[in-house]
């Protein structure tokens, strides 16, 4: 049995249960011992010969990318297990995270673009219902009809584009496709090749990326529990289209994916500074990492580019593809386990919207407060944690791009976004700096209650330890890509 189909499975089951006997801590222990037997399955093909581990569907990024999905879906239902009452979200939230679960492990796997679409709108169209249910639970206004449209927009864009995609190539397969356009290109005469793509392939490149580009930025202002397994699919198809499967298409992709990754780097540290809830300011943060993610593919569009103009490494750090894709699961994590820490407290009998409800922490309750400031450390990529190492990947992955006038010019372009992306974390180190300041020094105006017991804080303190142990060995994230 694959890990999609019993995820799938497990999630019917969560969902009957809920329906027959609603809030019962039973179904996301449930859900958890689901993720323990799916991780079991994607973990059985380490074990095997190398040639049949080479014909395993998950290659070493799309599997990087599903055990990312794991442990974050796992921090999220071990949050859940440990809140009580109206607090613990209904057991149909635990049943969509399996799903989308299993759409992620599906879109990893994925080699052409009917599945490709399939399996990314398996984890998008349940985070779109899970919002709503999430906004119940938390009081807060239901969605109206119109923030809903960008969603079901960018569908229709993927659906146009991988269509495009396929009349281009002449196949569904995606290394058909690769291969077809491959054909077309000229080693020989690079400078004839770059920048003599159809309009058809660009066009198929420009709603593909403002497809998945839509969903990651949604994503970031969306963060109970499912807006990280969004991102990842986004990832993958940004990862598995743009950036690998379209040669001669190289300097468009850069221009498709540097730009918005320029614009989201100097939005979100902009915005970061400027906001003074907790929940507005960690959205303005995502946004600058996703605008960091981004310009890690852009690099990567080199990696993959054919030989003549393919970018080297600098000093050994990984290509443009992987850094983003370590940065990214650092960068999730840390927001995961920052997310199941605040959920797990309350104020006064509310929810922790402000740093003032957190003024004085390190002397009220010491341990959740050291778990903040390392989470807090980590989301503003300072060292030695590991989203400091994925910072500096994506860096030294853009400026390995070569500036000959075959890429167009492109090492100005990537010395842009260098300088961009170490501005926007400093002005979120700057925005982070505030929160902590207040758990530290401030007085404290109250001790918050410690509502998610626990599981809760067990959840939030593996999130800590994880990015502790990669950014103290990172050559440890690195060989998993091998």
């Amino acid at each position: 049995m694959s890990a999609a189909v019993l995820l799938l499975a497990a999630a019917v089951v969560v969902f009957v249960g809920e329906w027959l006997a609603p809030r019962q801590r039973a179904w996301p222990i449930f859900g958890l011992l689901s993720l323990l037997a799916a991780g079991a399955v994607l973990g059985e093909w380490l074990a095997l010969p190398g040639a049949a581990a080479a014909a395993h569907p998950h290659d070493p990024l799309g599997r990087f990318v599903a055990w990312t999905g794991l442990v974050i879906s796992a921090l999220t239902i071990c949050a859940a297990i440990g809140l009580g009452g109206d607090d613990r979200p209904r057991g149909d939230r635990t049943a969509g995270l399996l799903v989308m679960l299993a759409g992620l492990v599906l879109t990893t796997a994925a080699t052409d673009v009917v599945s490709l679409f399939l399996a990314a709108e398996l984890v998008w169209l349940p985070a779109v219902l899970l919002a709503g249910a999430d906004r119940e639970r938390l009081h807060r206004p239901a969605q109206e009809p119109g923030r809903l449209a960008p969603s079901f927009v960018s569908t229709l864009l993927l659906l146009v584009g991988l269509a495009l995609l396929a009349a281009l190539g002449g196949t569904i397969a995606l290394p058909g496709i690769r291969a077809a356009l491959a054909v077309a290109y000229t080693p020989e005469a690079p400078a004839q090749a770059i920048g003599a793509g159809s309009a058809l392939g660009k066009t198929a490149l420009v709603l593909i990326v403002a497809a998945a580009g839509t969903r990651l930025g949604l994503a970031c202002f969306e963060g109970e529990g499912f807006g990280p397994l969004t991102q990842l699919a986004a990832f993958v198809v940004l990862a598995r289209v743009p950036a690998a499967a379209l040669p001669g298409y190289e300097t468009h992709a850069q221009l498709v994916l540097g730009v918005p990754a320029l614009g989201a780097l100097v939005v979100g540290g902009l915005l970061s500074v400027a906001q003074t809830r907790m929940g507005p300011t960690l959205a303005a943060i995502a946004v600058a990492h996703a605008g960091l993610v981004l310009c890690g593919l852009t690099a990567g569009v080199w990696q993959h580019a054919p030989a003549p103009l393919q970018s080297g490494a600098v000093g050994g750090l990984p290509g443009g593809t992987v850094a983003a894709a370590a940065f990214l699961a650092a960068s999730l994590l840390a927001a995961t386990g920052w997310r199941t820490l605040i959920e797990g407290m309350r104020f006064n009998g509310r929810r922790i919207e402000y740093a003032e409800e957190l003024a004085g922490l390190v002397r009220s309750s010491p341990l959740p407060a050291a778990c903040a400031l390392v989470l807090l450390a980590a989301l503003a990529a300072l060292p030695p944690l590991a989203t400091f190492w994925g910072l500096l990947y994506v860096i030294g992955a853009a400026l390995a791009v070569p500036g000959t006038s075959a890429f167009g010019g492109s090492a100005n372009l990537f010395v842009l976004l260098a300088i961009a992306a170490a501005l926007a974390l400093f002005l979120a180190a700057c925005a982070l700096a505030r929160l902590a300041a207040a758990i530290v020094f401030d007085p404290p105006a109250g001790t918050p209650q410690l509502v998610g017991g626990r599981w809760g804080m067990a959840a939030a303190l593996i999130a800590a330890a994880a990015l502790l142990a990669a950014g103290l060995v990172p050559g440890m994230v690195l060989a998993s890509f091998k």
